[in-house]
């Protein structure tokens, strides 16, 4: 593992300050998002269809969904430790329901289709993606785990902004 997660990731401490720590990839591959489920736990994606999972707060990571799909992958989302969705390119999106064992391609356009830069999940069902469309900006939705896309324009860039309310 000799390069570094293009990515920082985040350890909260039972302390009171938060540290950042460099974590090594195991992949020269461009990695665009990174989504954990708990400290332990989580998911980052990346170019040619990248998908890396850690279970250990990112000391090490393992490879997953090889060939589902070789386009780049730009959102990920863990709705548990078994249902991840990810989306990219001409609208890609791939989905596991076994926690990274098997992925499957639930939906894939072609050349001119849009791109989908981020996703988010509130259960296995329901979950939205960033669309970044020339002219069509917007955010999508799905309410059955991705199989029916229904789209709902609006001005401006779809991205992901979280904040955790205490």
């Amino acid at each position: 593992m000799k390069n570094i997660l293009t990515a920082l990731i985040l350890f909260f401490c039972t302390e009171a300050d938060a540290q950042w720590f460099t974590q090594q990839s195991g992949t020269t591959s461009p990695l665009y998002d990174i989504e954990f489920i708990n400290d332990k736990t989580g998911w980052c994606c990346g170019e040619e269809g990248y998908i890396i999972k850690t279970t250990n707060g990112g000391i090490n990571w393992i490879r997953q969904g090889q060939g589902v799909t070789s386009r780049p992958l730009y959102g990920i989302h863990p709705v548990d430790s078994n249902t991840v969705f990810a989306a990219g390119l001409f609208r890609d999106i791939v989905k596991t329901t076994n926690g990274g064992a098997d992925w499957i391609l639930i939906q894939s356009g072609g050349l001119g289709d849009g791109t989908y830069t981020c996703t988010f999940f509130i259960n296995e069902n329901t979950g939205w993606f960033g669309n970044f469309d020339g002219l069509e900006y917007g955010v999508r939705k799905t309410t059955d785990g991705g199989q029916t896309i229904f789209t709902s324009p609006f001005l401006g860039h779809p991205r992901i902004f979280t904040s955790k309310i205490a």
